[in-house]
């Protein structure tokens, strides 16, 4: 049986290198075949990473988080929850708002990943004046009022 160390304080876990790009997987996580786990990036706890998500560079996806569709996670990023805010917009196009280790939130919507300034910066200025441009809007004011609210509540 192989092994790997997660740094998540469980020590020494059951785990596979993933085919498609080389990253460390706990056996009890779940990442298909058409997703990528880059050399230095980990899945781990009950996480799962599916369709064409890609997981890279020092990124961790850890807990019951789930990562799927075209998502891209990156850098340092830490997802590791599936609680967080997610809102589809009338086109099936998913926006969620994810805490980062660096204390910013931002949106994943796509290939896509911003912080709150630079998503309705980029929606102004590709949609802006059209009803989906509108309803991006909306659904950007909702997640960052989600977030603020969850902060404060968290703070109680």
């Amino acid at each position: 049986m192989t092994t790997f160390n997660f740094q998540d304080g469980n020590g020494l876990v059951a785990a596979h290198q993933h085919p498609k790009g080389g990253g460390w997987v706990a056996d009890t996580a779940k990442v298909s075949a058409t997703a990528l786990v880059d050399q230095n990036a980990r899945v781990f706890g009950n996480a799962r990473v599916f369709g064409n998500a890609r997981v890279y560079g020092n990124a961790r996806v850890s807990d019951n988080a789930w990562v799927y569709g075209n998502a891209r996670v990156s850098g340092d990023a830490i997802i590791a929850t599936s609680k967080f805010p997610q809102v589809k917009r009338s086109d099936g196009y998913d926006f969620i708002a994810v805490p980062c280790a660096d204390g910013e939130t931002r949106v994943i919507a796509g290939r896509r990943y911003f912080t709150f300034k630079e998503a309705k910066k980029h929606w102004k200025e590709t949609r802006g004046g059209t009803p989906l441009g509108d309803e991006t809007m909306l659904i950007l004011k909702y997640l960052k009022q989600y977030v603020k609210m969850q902060r404060l509540k968290n703070e109680l």
